[in-house]
Formats: structure tokens, sequence, C-alpha cells
């Protein structure tokens, strides 16, 4: 997955926000410099949100390709039903999601039950 963001070396103060920031752990200093895991970066924007600094940026091109594709997943939490004092089952849901535009829609019970 690319990540979209971008570090300017020269805007970087060293002031680790954005590392505290990641819920991924994406970020580390590399030799004395601010480096993306590109692995494990979820393009969230979070580091980009919190740098005061303006030292990361967004690749528009990576976003826009983001932007574009149409499709949307949606993996729902068990507890998710029981949000709602309709519908009675949970198929129906489902079905809500869907039309507004989901696909495809996952539950994912049987996997939270492994865990």
């Amino acid at each position: 997955m690319p990540h979209g963001i971008e570090i300017s070396g020269e805007s970087c103060r060293g002031c680790v926000n954005c590392i505290k920031a990641c819920p991924t752990e994406a970020m580390r200093v590399i030799r004395g410099r601010l480096k993306i895991i590109a692995e494990r970066c979820i393009a969230c924007g979070e580091c980009f949100r919190i740098c005061r600094h303006r030292a990361i940026s967004l690749k528009e091109s990576e976003w826009a390709s983001i932007a574009d594709d149409r499709s949307m997943l949606l993996v729902t939490d068990p507890a998710l039903c029981t949000q709602f004092s309709w519908p009675p089952d949970p198929g129906i849901l489902e079905d809500i999601l869907r039309d507004i535009g989901f696909d495809p829609v996952f539950d994912d019970t049987a996997l939270a039950f492994d865990l």
C-alpha cells in the first residue's frame, strides 16, 4: 500500500510528535532522519495533522488515487447490531450498508471469537 506521506528533512525539528501520534508505529528515526516504514503505514494522516512544523506533507497523486477508488470495504464489529433498537436481523443491517455504498460487507464475528 502506498503511504502517500512525504517528509521534509529541512523542516523537521525532531520533536517526535508524529512518531507518538502514529497508531501503527510506522515512523522511526533512522540515522538521524525521520523515516516512514511503508509496510506499517495505513495512510491515516495523523502524522500530517499533528506536525506543527509542516515537515510532513501529503503526496496528492497518492491521495487522489485512493479517493478515485469507488469501492468501500466495511468490516463490522460484532457489537454493531446492538447499537440500534432495529433492525432485529443483522442481515437487514448488511443490506442497508450495501445500499449506501459499502461493498462488500464482512461480519468478523467468527474472527473475533478466535482472538
